[in-house]
């Protein structure tokens, strides 16, 4: 083999001076600069993915408390709706009470009014009736030519209130 090395020039303890140096480069670039940049590019995968997750998580989430709020929209203006739906309602029974309640007054002073009127004919039948009665009573002390007892007017007038619930 010696024979070989020197028919292609080389010289077999440069050879091996050469391999042990590049043993021991390589030895040295890999524990100080192979392993730690396999590590940092490690590191930085993991930051990477763990970046990754974190944005697809607030995607999510983005996402999420999008549908929430359109949700919330939702129930609130169905809750605005019904509350809407209600005070129309109250509203309405509101106006139906009142115009209940304002019929009411109207009947009552009708009837009330209609009871004085009532009271005021009576009064006013009663009135009439003296009148008529005194008036016969004039005429039959005319006709009679004499003047008539309060007896014979008591008498008279009854007679004549007799007469006219007759006709």
């Amino acid at each position: 083999m010696t024979e070989l090395f020197t028919k292609l020039g080389i010289d077999w303890r440069l050879l091996l001076a050469q391999t042990v140096n590049f043993a021991i480069l390589a030895f040295v670039l890999t524990k100080f600069l192979y392993k730690p940049l396999l590590k940092i590019i490690s590191d930085r995968q993991v930051l990477a993915k763990h970046t990754i997750k974190s944005a697809e998580e607030l995607a999510e989430a983005k996402r999420n408390l999008g549908k929430e709020i359109e949700e919330e929209k939702i129930r609130v203006r169905k809750e605005a709706d019904d509350l809407l739906v209600e005070a129309i309602k109250k509203a309405d029974a509101l106006r139906v009470e009142a115009t209940a309640q304002l019929e009411q007054d109207l009947m009552s002073m009708k009837n009330k009014a209609l009871a004085g009127i009532e009271k005021e004919r009576m009064l006013a039948m009663a009135k009439t009736k003296e009148d008529i009665a005194g008036l016969a009573i004039l005429a039959a002390e005319k006709v009679l030519a004499r003047e008539v007892t309060n007896k014979d007017s008591v008498r008279l007038a009854h007679e004549a209130l007799e007469i006219m619930k007759n006709t």
